[in-house]
């Protein structure tokens, strides 16, 4: 992902995948149900509230999270 670019869902998903960092493998039963909304479930339980957790980001009323400086550090490690 570009630097200066949100974060939104629609972006982080192939991103995560671009970078061989997704993990979720659908059952090949599941393939034809909803995938959208599976990866966007597993997107939020998986990272965005890890990174929640560890601080890296806030969660704000609107749909694109904020970093924190630890957040910025830990892209920049």
């Amino acid at each position: 992902m570009e630097s200066g670019t949100e974060p939104y869902l629609s972006r982080m998903v192939p991103a995560l995948k671009e970078q061989g960092l997704w993990e979720y493998e659908p059952a090949k039963e599941d393939l034809g149900s909803d995938l959208a909304l599976r990866e966007k479930m597993y997107y939020f339980r998986h990272y965005r509230q890890y990174w929640k957790d560890m601080g890296w980001i806030e969660e704000e009323k609107r749909r694109c999270p904020r970093l924190t400086a630890s957040g910025i550090a830990a892209i920049e490690m």
